[in-house]
């Protein structure tokens, strides 16, 4: 059994992330950072993620960490940080996402005189815009330097969608990916959890634990 100390448990992804390990057979929800943790997830905020980044360093803890909105000051304690404890920061662990970032990044060689258009749904209680998913699309596969057009869509209902497309004067390609629910997204996370676990001090992405599933499948 793995222990797991969540922060940000009352929020959406936190009460998901409760629901779902719940019904795990290997993971163990823990409410106090003074019982033996195994692992700490974070869907919090940056502030919160501060915090939580705090206790994994003095529990010696590997750290996972869902939360966006980070800035370059965040991104410089993860990176310290992971001088001595394993650390994955990823804004989508779905891994439906994943593979299409795996997609994008094989076949944009073939498209380099398309022009390209990003488009982003989610609720319209989410804070950052563009969201995290869109950048870390724009930095794992694009670069500042291509001109990229961005559109973004907030909705009073659950959304959650992405999509890459690819025009040129004759022909449109569309790559895109969609959620139902949040379930996706802890399902995930508690997968790189357990992924974690086994991994040297260290600053990891989902793309690392996506690799490894590909490079260990019959």
């Amino acid at each position: 059994m793995l222990n797991v100390y969540v922060m940000g448990l009352t929020g959406k992804m936190g009460q998901t992330l409760t629901q779902e390990i719940s019904n795990s057979p290997i993971f163990t929800l823990e409410r106090s950072i003074s019982d033996p943790i195994d692992v700490i997830i974070d869907f919090s905020s940056p502030d919160g993620m501060v915090k939580a980044l705090s206790l994994a360093l003095e529990t010696n803890t590997p750290f996972i960490s869902g939360t966006t909105g980070l800035l370059e000051p965040h991104f410089d304690k993860l990176k310290t940080a992971a001088f001595q404890i394993p650390i994955l920061h990823a804004s989508n662990f779905s891994f439906g996402m994943n593979y299409l970032v795996h997609v994008l990044k094989s076949s944009k060689p073939l498209l380099e005189d398309f022009q390209v258009d990003l488009f982003e749904s989610h609720h319209r209680s989410k804070k950052d815009s563009p969201s995290g998913t869109t950048l870390e699309l724009i930095k794992t596969v694009f670069n500042d330097s291509e001109e990229l057009n961005i559109h973004t869509q907030r909705t009073p209902y659950f959304s959650c969608s992405h999509k890459v497309e690819f025009s040129s004067e004759h022909e449109t390609i569309s790559l895109s990916h969609s959620s139902k629910s949040r379930i996706p997204y802890a399902k995930g996370a508690l997968h790189a959890a357990k992924w974690l676990t086994h991994q040297t001090p260290g600053l990891y992405t989902m793309e690392d634990v996506f690799d490894s599933e590909i490079l260990t499948s019959p």
